[in-house]
């Protein structure tokens, strides 16, 4: 097993973990200020915290490394295998909003749901079978939006994996 694989394997679980924390802890300010600037946070949080990781993933890549040859192969090897850990937390977690949402919203959530959207539109005709209808799809988008994320953070983990195995190399010719 070469250098990057086992240090991609080491950070698989972190990037995971990361993945998840990252968006809980950006939701918080974003519910907290309803969305304003705060959002931009939410959008970044995830791969952020997976470049920051996959740097890491690749630096040690680099010192498990004993050959000075292929550095950067090893950086992003390191990087995509810890980057499919982000890739999988952001689908455990994006799905698993959108079936609590989905199964276990209740009527008196439902109704609170109905009445703010006939505020912001109030021409609007919803009913609780559409309502319903809606919510049930709320899964698949849910999944799209962890997949979108998750891809986007496994891009940045590509990235970080080789700026890692760059800045050990460039220590180790020091």
């Amino acid at each position: 097993m070469s250098a990057g694989s086992k240090a991609g394997l080491i950070f698989f679980a972190p990037q995971a973990i990361v993945a998840i924390g990252a968006v809980i802890m950006a939701l918080i300010p974003a519910t907290i200020t309803n969305q304003g600037p705060s959002g931009l946070l939410l959008c970044c949080a995830t791969p952020i915290a997976s470049l920051l990781l996959a740097v890491a993933a690749g630096y040690f890549a680099t010192l498990l490394h004993d050959h000075s040859d292929n550095v950067t192969n090893q950086g992003l090897t390191a990087g995509l295998i810890s980057g499919c850990g982000a890739l999988a937390g952001s689908l455990l977690f994006w799905v698993a909003c959108g079936v609590f949402v989905a199964y276990f919203a209740n009527a008196s959530l439902m109704q609170e749901a109905l009445d703010q959207a006939k505020r912001i539109q109030p021409g609007m005709t919803v009913d609780n079978n559409m309502w319903q209808a809606i919510t049930s799809m709320l899964i698949f988008v849910m999944t799209i939006i962890g997949l979108i994320t998750g891809t986007i953070a496994l891009g940045f983990s590509l990235l970080g994996g080789v700026i890692g195995a760059n800045v050990a190399q460039s220590m180790r010719s020091r």
